[in-house]
């Protein structure tokens, strides 16, 4: 399977984990907007192995900081 195709499926997987987790308390649609914006973040990037896990950090970090206490 190519890269691109796998880190396509690892990003999926993030998303799925992503809106399991933050659906209940955010509009589905802040969190698509957030991991779209992790995404551009690395864009430029060469090494792409680690850029899922890396963007689903900083998703959660953003999101996290947004949820009411």
């Amino acid at each position: 399977m190519p890269a691109k195709q796998q880190e396509e499926m690892a990003v999926a997987r993030v998303r799925e984990r992503l809106h399991r987790r933050y659906d209940p308390v955010m509009a589905p649609a802040e969190v698509d907007r957030v991991l779209a914006g992790a995404r551009r973040r690395f864009e430029g990037s060469k090494v792409r192995t680690f850029i899922p896990i890396l963007v689903e950090r900083r998703v959660r970090s953003t999101l996290d900081g947004r949820q009411p206490s």
